[in-house]
């Protein structure tokens, strides 16, 4: 598998080389094969049943094709982006509300697993913001193979695994770094409160949010999803936590993202993992 992707990772490579349009003409292509071919496998099921679970009145056949197309286009794009110049990112992404962003200052950017949430981060880090993202890889090939690309673009890593990820974080925000993080995995591993969510009791983590507050910088909601061929990234208000308002602001933000997910259930990735969907509902 991890020889066949560096396969493919080569062949684009080369084909990178050609027009904007073309290029990208054909990473979509091959990322609709791998879709069509998903699409008949066992995954196709599974994504359906965790959709069933979490949206019992949702059309999980259509929804589940949707979001393996998408997921498909996701693992395209991290593998080729590496060589994608300003036109290939400006022909894939589009940005609302970057004005957002502050300059000069250490922020939390909070995300979710919904669209290409990878490629957000990297696209924020090509715009000249130094970013650090914050995650969890095991030492595996294919970890290796995507932090080339999430580091493609001048965005550092900070394994978990390997680091202390607060202190970590606390350096990276004092030298004014965006902080990149998911909220929506993980919970119940680290500090976590139990919230109302999409109507079932979900554990939703909270070392983010005591960062936050005693930081002094702010949290920005940014949650990609796909649509019309792009990746729409939208960047929220930034929120200073304090506290007095950390019980507010947390519950808001927490609002955000499940009318996030209401709105684009077809892009949440978290329907490819069983476990972590069912943990969720409480099974």
């Amino acid at each position: 598998m991890i020889a066949l992707l560096y396969l493919l990772q080569f062949f684009f490579r080369l084909v990178f080389f050609l027009p904007v349009n073309v290029a990208l003409a054909a990473m979509n292509t091959v990322a609709w094969v791998v879709a069509t071919i998903a699409l008949f496998t066992p995954v196709n099921t599974m994504i359906q049943r965790n959709l069933k679970l979490v949206f019992p009145e949702a059309n999980e056949s259509q929804l589940a094709k949707k979001l393996i197309h998408n997921l498909s286009r996701s693992i395209l794009e991290l593998l080729c982006v590496p060589f994608f110049n300003h036109h290939h990112m400006q022909k894939t992404v589009k940005f609302i509300g970057l004005d957002n962003l502050p300059q000069n200052q250490g922020a939390i950017l909070l995300a979710l697993h919904t669209g290409n949430y990878e490629l957000s981060q990297i696209a924020i880090s090509g715009l000249g913001f130094s970013m650090v993202i914050i995650m969890k890889a095991e030492k595996d090939p294919l970890f290796k193979l995507a932090n080339k690309s999430r580091t493609c673009k001048g965005a550092k890593l900070v394994n978990v695994l390997e680091t202390d990820m607060y202190q970590a974080a606390q350096k990276a925000l004092t030298e004014k770094n965006f902080i990149g993080t998911l909220a929506d995995t993980g919970a119940l591993e680290s500090r976590h409160e139990k919230l109302d969510f999409l109507g079932h009791k979900v554990p939703v983590a909270t070392g983010w949010l005591t960062l936050a507050q005693r930081s002094g910088c702010p949290v920005i909601p940014v949650f990609a999803h796909r649509a019309n061929g792009l990746n729409i990234i939208t960047i929220h208000k930034p929120a200073v936590i304090t506290k007095e308002n950390r019980d507010q602001v947390f519950h808001d933000l927490v609002k955000i993202s499940e009318e996030f997910i209401r709105q684009h259930p077809e892009d949440w990735g978290m329907f490819i993992n069983e476990y972590e969907t069912k943990r969720m509902v409480g099974q």
